[in-house]
């Protein structure tokens, strides 16, 4: 890739190397004429270059530039249509037939067309996909080696490319293995002790080599995401997307179970909001289940309550997701935990709880992952430990609430200009002032964001509200003191 992109003439004067045929001949200076391999901006330039070749034929083919240059990845571009025939005339726009005349056949990649009702196989990425039967299938090469050292397993670990995560309850024992042997400090080229590593190497490798349909400990972080779709005819399907797994570092004692949970839940926050940029469609709703009592404390408690390490990931996952739209889900029944357990690639087959989730629907009658658990003492021990000196005990439930509030903040994230278009319609049956009027005034506006500004205040700052209704001033304790806050006219 980098080879085929050219420096501007005057540029090469500043990529130069020192070279002789052999031994007995002068040394001589080049100039490169093309980018080369190594240097800093070396991809910065060659994906700059493919981009603005792109941006230059934008007028002619705007979908195909569009769908090129959100899906492009080194020098592979992964995108996709609704139908066959727009995948075809994708595929003809962004083909290269008439600058790949006098290559010859047997130098091009992809000597046949790819045809989406023949069982061809595309490599991508690492990843083989089927499009006739739309599979995603995973080729391992089995270790010849009985007794592999410490460097044989890094380079088997690292051929199971699986960006998607699909594999990712097996793939992490073998995380915890390589972490493992840090921890016993083996060297590289020492066989480690014990019969783990044959174990794992002869069978469970050797049994990822087909089709995608095939004791951990708590230091695993395991984000999920499934997507579900509901049809015309009221079906709904559940789908494993991605999934991501990391291990807690070894050698921080100071780093708690509900430390490791919180940053999980960091993780599926960002995973979250990559997902959703990639995909760009408009979701119904998008809603995250965690298993701690703890995190969901935190969360509910705002980052303003916690300590440093606390706060500034409450603040990070709110972000990316409002606290509304997190609820807690039992151990047994989050899919993520098959990850911290770890599975064989016979378990995780046919597991229909990793492929599709939870049997319950997350929307409706059946969601059984609403209640709200009860908090132990170890809980309660655990949220008081990261409370800031001076700011006000919280608990799992707030004393106050407004569910249709919350369903709404959480069904139209994140986008506000909906929310308060729809809330300014309903406020509209309190005040019947503009209900003449088809199209909705900026006062009406104004006064749906005021109710969500007041909700809001009244979830986390209710204390500093009363203070301020009796007192007329806040705690000097409270994160609000130095912004002197005060009420107007309307009690806000």
């Amino acid at each position: 890739m980098y080879r085929i992109v050219l420096l501007y003439y005057e540029d090469r004067n500043c990529i130069r190397i020192l070279w002789r045929w052999s031994e007995d001949k002068p040394i001589q200076e080049y100039c490169l004429n093309t980018v080369t391999y190594g240097t800093k901006s070396a991809s910065y330039l060659a994906t700059k270059c493919i981009q603005q070749l792109l941006l230059s034929h934008q007028g002619q083919f705007p979908d195909a530039v569009e769908k090129a240059i959100k899906g492009i990845y080194v020098d592979d571009v992964l995108t996709g249509a609704d139908s066959a025939d727009e995948a075809k005339q994708l595929r003809q726009e962004l083909s290269i037939t008439e600058a790949l005349e006098g290559v010859p056949e047997a130098d091009l990649e992809m000597k046949i067309p790819i045809e989406l009702n023949e069982p061809n196989t595309i490599k991508a990425l690492g990843i083989h996909w089927q499009p006739y039967s739309d599979e995603f299938l995973f080729s391992v090469q089995p270790p010849k080696i009985l007794q592999p050292t410490k460097r044989i397993i890094l380079f088997n670990i690292a051929s199971l490319f699986d960006p998607l995560g699909l594999l990712a309850p097996i793939i992490i024992k073998a995380k915890l293995l390589m972490q493992h042997l840090w921890e016993l400090k083996v060297d590289w080229d020492v066989i480690p002790p014990g019969e783990l590593t044959n174990i794992w190497f002869r069978d469970e490798l050797s049994a990822l080599t087909g089709r995608r349909e095939f004791s951990c400990t708590a230091t695993v972080m395991h984000p999920s995401i499934y997507i579900r779709a509901i049809d015309d005819a009221g079906n709904n399907s559940s789908h494993l997307l991605c999934a991501k797994s990391k291990i807690a570092p070894i050698g921080n004692k100071r780093t708690t179970l509900p430390r490791l949970e919180l940053c999980a839940a960091v993780i599926l926050a960002r995973l979250i909001n990559n997902v959703a940029s990639a995909i760009n469609q408009l979701f119904f709703e998008i809603r995250a289940w965690v298993d701690s009592s703890v995190v969901l404390a935190w969360l509910n408690g705002g980052a303003s309550r916690w300590k440093t390490f606390v706060a500034n990931r409450v603040a990070e996952i709110t972000t990316h997701l409002p606290a509304v739209n997190w609820s807690h889900i039992a151990s047994e029944q989050n899919p993520a935990d098959l990850i911290s357990r770890g599975a064989s690639p016979e378990q995780i087959q046919h597991n229909s709880l990793w492929w599709n989730g939870p049997a319950w629907s997350p929307i409706g009658e059946q969601c059984e992952s609403t209640d709200i658990p009860t908090l132990t003492n170890t809980d309660q021990q655990h949220i008081d430990r990261e409370q800031r000196a001076g700011a006000v005990a919280v608990s799992l439930i707030t004393l106050y609430e407004n569910d249709f509030l919350d369903g709404m903040m959480a069904r139209y994230y994140p986008d506000l200009r909906m929310l308060l278009r729809v809330t300014a319609r309903i406020l509209r049956l309190r005040y019947p002032d503009s209900r003449s009027i088809p199209r909705l005034l900026p006062r009406e506006l104004e006064r749906a964001q005021t109710v969500y500004i007041r909700h809001v205040q009244q979830q986390h700052f209710r204390e500093e509200l009363d203070r301020l209704r009796h007192d007329g001033e806040v705690s000097s304790h409270s994160s609000l003191h130095q912004l002197k806050p005060f009420l107007d006219e309307e009690d806000n």
